[in-house]
């Protein structure tokens, strides 16, 4: 196969694009709410009812424990809440607060004005088929990782057997 710069280039796009967003975010008052953050804003906003961790990691493809850090840091920043589940009392549900949605607009203009920047000079159609690869490629990655998880699993396993 010949030598491709797809994954190369899109760590670079990420990096640039957290560097830009933040300092969107900063020139709105948004400084205690970090990009990375964007992800789990964007569930929360489709669940008015909150969301538990576990539906969060799966929206987010973000790991539980990576996710409970930031949960925590977004908690401390007055942004959610969270506590026992009413449905499953093993679970944490995750709410928003009055400061996140009271901040969600101006979050909203700046996700805008990045898209617009990201998507600058491209047709609907170019948006389009870009946007479909990306889930092509998004899908190949976990299936990838389920598979490459269940493999570890396995090896761990004769490991420990032998």
């Amino acid at each position: 196969m010949a030598h491709r710069r797809g994954g190369s280039l899109i760590s670079t796009i990420r990096q640039l694009s957290h560097r830009i967003f933040g300092n969107m975010l900063r020139a709105r008052g948004l400084a205690d709410f970090p990009p990375e953050q964007g992800k789990i804003l964007f569930a929360l906003m489709e669940a008015p009812e909150g969301l538990t961790i576990r539906d969060i990691s799966a929206r987010t493809h973000l790991k539980k424990s990576t996710l409970t850090t930031m949960l925590r840091r977004m908690q401390a920043n007055g942004y959610v809440t969270m506590g026992v589940d009413s449905k499953d009392g093993r679970a944490t549900r995750v709410l928003r607060t009055d400061k996140f949605l009271s901040q969600s607009d101006a979050y909203d203009e700046v996700s805008e004005e990045m898209t617009g920047v990201y998507y600058k000079g491209f047709t609907k159609e170019e948006i389009d088929r870009f946007e479909a690869m990306l889930g092509r490629l998004l899908q190949n990655l976990v299936e990838y990782e389920k598979s490459y998880e269940c493999k570890f699993k396995v090896d761990q396993r004769e490991e420990r057997d032998e």
